[in-house]
C-alpha cells in the first residue's frame, strides 16, 4: 500500500496522556506502519502539546488554532465543532482527493464539504451529546453546568443532522446502540481504540496499595475519587493512591489527615506506569456509560486485579475480564476479597481476549477496509 491519507485530529496527539490522545497517537503510527502516507492535521490549544514522536510516521504535519467561543457562534454549531472550522485546513484538504479520517464529532464540521464526493470516516470517541449531558449532571460550578447543558443540546441537534449512512467508527458497542437509536445512524462499525499496550504484563503476586487514576479536570473523575474516599476507603481500610492530572488542592486538603490515602498529582508517564504496574488493585468506577475508559485497558494490560462498576464496562468488549460491583457495600466487600488474593499467571491469561480485540495491527486493517 502507498496511499495518502489525511488525518484531522481534534487535539494535538502528543503527549499521549489521556484517552483521546492515546487513540489518535497510536492510530497514526499503526496506519503509517500499514503503508499509508499520512498527512496529519491537528488543533493546538493547550500548552505543551504537539505532534512530537510522530514526525517519522507522517509526510506532512500541520497545526491550526481553534476559533474562540464568540467567533465560533457564527457557525451555528456546537462550540467543539464550530471552533474547528478552519479555512486553511479546508484548502489543504481540497488540494487532493485522498481519503479523510476525522477524529471525533469535533472535526465533523468538515463533512458537508466532502460527503458524497470523497471517502470520509469519522472516528467517534464518544456519543458527545450524552457525554456533555453527563458532565452537566456531575458539575457543581453553575457556569460550567450551563455550558455543558447548552453544548449537549447543540450536539444533539448537530448529530441528528448527520447523513444517516455516514460511516462513524465507534470505540464501544454502547455508543453504537445509542447513535443508532437516538439518531437513526446506520453505518457504525466497531473499531476498538488504539493503545500502547499490546502485550499482557500484569505481574503475579501482591501489591501494596489500591489505585484510582484519572484526569481530575473532568468532573466525573473528581466525583469518582470523592465517592471512593467517602464510601469505599474509610480511615483504617486498605491503602489508596489517587493519581492523575491536576488533582484539586481542596480534595487533597480535605483528606490530608487520612493515613491510608496518598495523592500523586501530575505524575510523569514513567511514574504512572509504575503506579499501575505495582498496585495490587486498580479500582476504577465510572459515572457515565459513553465511550471507552482507556484507563481500564491500561490496568488490564499492565496491572494486577482490576475492578469497576457496570457503567464502566457497558458496551465494551472486556466486561468479563475484570471484577464488577455496584452498591457501596458490595464494592467494599469486593475490594476486601481481592485485597486478600494474590494475582496469578492464570488470572492474567484470562485477559487474552483483550489483547486480541485491541490489536493495533488488526484495527488498522479494519480502518483500511472503510477507506
Amino acid at each position: 500500500m502507498n496511499s495518502k491519507l489525511h488525518i484531522v485530529c481534534l487535539d494535538a496527539p502528543s503527549p499521549a496522556n489521556y484517552g483521546g490522545a492515546i487513540d489518535m497517537f497510536y492510530k497514526v503510527k499503526a496506519l503509517a506502519e500499514a503503508g499509508y502516507r499520512i498527512c496529519l492535521h491537528y488543533f493546538r490549544y493547550k500548552p505543551g502539546r504537539s505532534a512530537e514522536g510522530l514526525e517519522n510516521h507522517c509526510e506532512e504535519i500541520h497545526a491550526y488554532d481553534r476559533k474562540n467561543f464568540l467567533a465560533s457562534l457564527w457557525d451555528k454549531q456546537p462550540y467543539i465543532t464550530g471552533s474547528r472550522n478552519n479555512q486553511l485546513l479546508l484548502r489543504r484538504l481540497r488540494s487532493d482527493d485522498a481519503p479523510l479520517l476525522l477524529e471525533g464529532i469535533h472535526c465533523a464540521g468538515l463533512v458537508p464539504h466532502f460527503y458524497g464526493t470523497r471517502k470520509v470516516l469519522i472516528r467517534m470517541h464518544n456519543d458527545e451529546a450524552a457525554y456533555y449531558e453527563a458532565l452537566a449532571e456531575h458539575e457543581l460550578n453553575p457556569l460550567k453546568r450551563f455550558y455543558y447543558s447548552l453544548e449537549s443540546r447543540l450536539l444533539h441537534h448537530f448529530q441528528s443532522q448527520l447523513p444517516k449512512d455516514l460511516p462513524l467508527a465507534c470505540v464501544a458497542h454502547n455508543d453504537i446502540r445509542q447513535l443508532r437509536e437516538r439518531y437513526g445512524l446506520r453505518n457504525l462499525p466497531f473499531i476498538p481504540s488504539f493503545t500502547p499496550w499490546q502485550e499482557l504484563q500484569g505481574q503475579p503476586g501482591r501489591g501494596a496499595y489500591c489505585l484510582y487514576q484519572g484526569n481530575m479536570e473532568v468532573s466525573e473523575n473528581r466525583q469518582a475519587a470523592q465517592w471512593l474516599l467517602e464510601h469505599i476507603f474509610p480511615e483504617g481500610s486498605q491503602p489508596l493512591v489517587i493519581a492523575g492530572h491536576n488533582i484539586p488542592t481542596g480534595l487533597m486538603r480535605a483528606y490530608s489527615g487520612r493515613t491510608n490515602v496518598r495523592f500523586v498529582s501530575d505524575p510523569p508517564e514513567a511514574e504512572m506506569e509504575m503506579l499501575v504496574r505495582e498496585a495490587h488493585l486498580n479500582v476504577l468506577p465510572s459515572f457515565n456509560t459513553t465511550g471507552l475508559k482507556l484507563k481500564l485497558l491500561h490496568a488490564l494490560f499492565c496491572g494486577r486485579h482490576c475492578m469497576t462498576n457496570p457503567a464502566g464496562v457497558e458496551g465494551t468488549a472486556f466486561g468479563g475480564t475484570l471484577h464488577q460491583a455496584e452498591r457501596p457495600e458490595d464494592f467494599r466487600a469486593l475490594v476486601q476479597k481481592l485485597w486478600e488474593q494474590d494475582f496469578t499467571v492464570e488470572m492474567r491469561e484470562n485477559r487474552r481476549i483483550v489483547a486480541e480485540v485491541y490489536s493495533n495491527r488488526r484495527n488498522a486493517e479494519a480502518i483500511s477496509a472503510w477507506l
